[in-house]
């Protein structure tokens, strides 16, 4: 066995084993400094680094300022729009320090009145920002906007919508306020974004008064009592999200009269260089997305594109404006793949198509990077509303994810001004990486050489690239390169704790072999021990299983355990991208629909068969585990497919559609149209359980209920069936998120697998 220091003590402790990844990446205004929050100790406390883009050291703001780690770290930072100080948020509160350098200085005190007379604690504001102007700063508080004078004077609340919670107990995914100015349940795009002229902002709102509510027992309290939050089901009525228009003079709030706003969600909004908003809407089914356009003048909107498939699932789409302010880079799947579109709302498609804006039918299947032409009645149902002509920018072999980054055009005689950067899975479906194209797609550059996944931040001026790049032994790191042609990129950070550079980090290898029933090909991830010994035979484990897995990165929950179980244990560990994952092309993709422990187990049974084809694998010994999603693939394989695992351990699992979440309609649809769906519970199938099952599960998760795991229990108990459970008494969802109980229940998860799959 390799020597190696790996325990499951320093898995989930501090400093971690990747150490603590660089965020909130900020390039200054004039492009000349990166402002960044990192913890080069690895301990979990960020502070605010500097770096200049021509250098690779990077200079600490705060580390001689002790209120920073007293106050757990910064959690939020803006430049001024003189590039010459970064605003920041620590301990609830709003400080300046100078850049490159100075003494931090508060601007807000712990308590203060505001303009109505409450009081503000600093608790909860979040999401800075900075006016054009540079002479307010805003942020969020207690569900509403706030205002605070950079020059000098109190912070001023100037909305009045934020409503509280209905619960008492500030645990799970789904506490949350009852109204606010703030992101979706599920996360979403920044809360708000100020016009650039500064006389209006635009503001996400989410009213979920209506959405029904749940219960779980807390026990950790003096007395037992009732977590309230407010959670639906699929076919229940979801959160309101809708865009509020500020206006900074008229000191007012005008909400936009969005269609379906309770089944809508936002997937963005931008404003254009003359104030006009962008706004990206898809439906939670995800069969519809609409692009509209708004006017903080008027407060009227107009569709631009609609696009409808009845078969799609969870979306990987994206829009921004192109840096001309009159086009709109549009990421989207009317294709085959995920692909850039250039969309020109104000020109409208040639052949024959009727002008002045008016409604157009487009057909998706134009790939030759013309604009896409209508077909009269022939068109394609996917886009079924176009106003204006779109021009496809990349291939239709790969995958784009996120949107098209513009490159700013100092003047027409700047080599590559109007280029877009983008993000694609070209060449490798294990890979993302970074590539430049004109804006006719016919030049394309790839400016990422590493292996691995990264992540572009665009310096202004568009002549530097900052990177979050990682692969599967290292954590996010940040990298500056040129952002025009490839080169060597220049690493900023080293994250790594010292006291983990004798770990023997196996690098995984990636595979794929035919489908054991169906035409795909099954893509997977295999991490073997360090001097593996081919003349013996190894158990293997499969797992974190989910979609979209077998991707050369770290993953920041279980890439360390999953290291320490071959490095530490010997256990060859393999990750399987069942259909569902991004990266293979639209039909594997949405084959998941409604299919879950379905066509999903066979893709992992064709993995099983592959990797008992290798002649120093145990295939008596395979075990399988996952949480969430993997948890529902542990549960619906051993019930449905026994024997193909000798054990299996189950984390969070979704086994009754009926608990799933109201957003969970982009996989299961609705009981009222799709009733079938939701008899595909596990319940029915726990007759068939043989094998040694360990269920895991915090008694707080309101994602997927603890309740549900309980049903189950209470099933195989009925049955007379041998299985064991590990529960966390405060744990919510992320049942791995606090040390002690990742600890003890990563313990529970290693010793199970010991106990069944070695001699």
């Amino acid at each position: 066995m390799a020597e190696s220091p790996l325990t499951l003590e320093l898995i989930t402790g501090r400093p971690a084993p990747a150490g603590t990844a660089p965020a909130e990446l900020r390039w200054s205004p004039d492009g000349r400094h990166l402002a960044f929050l990192w913890d080069d100790t690895g301990m979990g406390v960020r502070e605010i680094w500097l770096v200049e883009r021509e250098e690779i050291t990077p200079v600490c703001l705060t580390r001689a300022w002790e209120e920073v780690r007293e106050a757990g770290g910064v959690s939020d930072l803006v430049w001024s729009p003189w590039s010459d100080a970064v605003v920041f948020l620590c301990g609830g509160e709003v400080w300046e320090v100078g850049a490159p350098g100075g003494t931090p200085r508060r601007l807000t005190s712990p308590v203060a009145a505001s303009s109505v007379g409450e009081e503000a604690s600093g608790s909860e504001r979040t999401e800075l920002g900075i006016s054009p102007d540079g002479r307010l700063i805003s942020f969020l508080e207690d569900g509403d906007l706030w205002f605070l004078p950079w020059a000098g004077g109190l912070p001023e609340r100037v909305t009045a919508i934020g409503r509280p919670a209905v619960g008492d107990v500030p645990l799970g995914t789904y506490y949350r306020r009852d109204v606010e100015i703030g992101p979706a349940t599920w996360g979403g795009p920044p809360s708000y974004a100020w016009s650039p002229d500064g006389r209006h902002l635009a503001v996400h709102v989410v009213d979920r008064r209506q959405v029904p509510t749940m219960s779980l027992p807390y026990y950790l309290s003096e007395a037992p009592v009732m977590n309230v939050l407010r959670r639906g089901r699929p076919g229940d009525v979801n959160e309101s999200r809708t865009i509020g228009l500020y206006d900074v003079e008229e000191d007012s709030l005008c909400l936009l009269d969005l269609p379906a706003a309770t089944a809508t969600r936002i997937v963005s909004f931008a404003w254009s260089p003359s104030g006009i908003l962008l706004i990206d809407r898809e439906t939670d089914d995800a069969v519809d997305r609409h692009l509209l356009l708004a006017d903080p003048r008027t407060g009227h909107f107009t569709e631009i594109w609609h696009d409808h498939r009845e078969s799609r699932i969870y979306n990987d789409i994206a829009s921004a404006w192109h840096d001309d302010g009159r086009r709109i880079l549009v990421s989207g799947d009317l294709d085959d793949r995920y692909r850039l579109y250039l969309f020109d709302p104000s020109v409208a498609p040639r052949d024959g198509d009727t002008h002045g804006g008016a409604r157009s039918d487009v057909h998706r299947d134009a790939r030759d990077g013309a604009h896409l032409a209508v077909l009269g009645e022939s068109f394609s149902p996917d886009l079924v509303f176009c106003a204006g002509s779109v021009r496809v920018l990349t291939p239709d072999s790969f995958d784009v994810t996120g949107p098209g980054i513009p490159v700013e055009r100092p003047g027409p005689a700047v080599p590559g001004a109007g280029d877009i950067l983008y993000v694609s899975s070209e060449p490798s479906p294990y890979e993302r990486h970074v590539w430049r194209t004109d804006e006719l797609g016919t030049t394309r550059v790839r400016l990422t050489t590493r292996p691995g996944v990264h992540t572009p931040f665009l310096s202004p001026d568009g002549h530097t690239l900052a990177l979050l790049s990682t692969d599967d032994v290292t954590a996010p790191e940040l990298y500056l390169t040129d952002a025009a042609v490839p080169a060597d990129p220049r690493r900023i950070t080293h994250s790594r704790p010292s006291q983990f550079d004798t770990v023997t980090w196996q690098a995984a290898r990636y595979v794929s072999f035919p489908h054991r029933s169906d035409r795909f090909a099954v893509h997977a991830r295999i991490i073997d021990p360090p001097y593996l010994n081919r003349s013996r035979k190894h158990p293997v484990i499969f797992g974190n299983m989910y979609s979209n897995t077998v991707r050369n990165r770290w993953e920041p929950r279980f890439a360390a355990l999953q290291q320490y179980l071959a490095a530490e244990l010997g256990y060859i560990v393999v990750q399987v991208d069942v259909r569902g994952s991004t990266g293979y092309g639209r039909d594997f993709r949405e084959a998941f629909l409604m299919d879950w422990g379905g066509g999903d187990l066979e893709d992992i049974h064709s993995a099983v068969d592959y990797v008992k084809t290798l002649p120093y694998v145990d295939g008596d010994r395979l075990g399988v585990w996952g949480t969430s999603y993997g948890g529902t693939l542990t549960i619906y394989s051993l019930l449905r497919k026994p024997a193909l695992f000798r054990a299996g351990v189950a984390a969070a699992p979704a086994v009754d559609p009926h608990f799933f979440g109201s957003d969970d309609v982009a996989i299961c649809r609705r009981p009222q149209t799709h009733p079938e769906t939701f008899a595909r519970g596990a319940l029915q199938y726990a007759v068939n359980l043989r094998d040694h099952l360990l269920i895991i599960h915090g008694m707080q998760d309101d994602v997927v209920p603890f309740q549900t795991s309980m049903v189950l229990a209470e099933e195989l108990m009925r049955l007379g069936k041998d299985f064991e459970v590990a529960l966390a008494p405060a744990a919510t969802h992320a049942w791995s998120q606090r040390s002690d109980y990742a600890l003890y229940l990563m313990r529970r998860l290693v010793g199970h697998f010991e106990r069944y799959l070695k001699d």
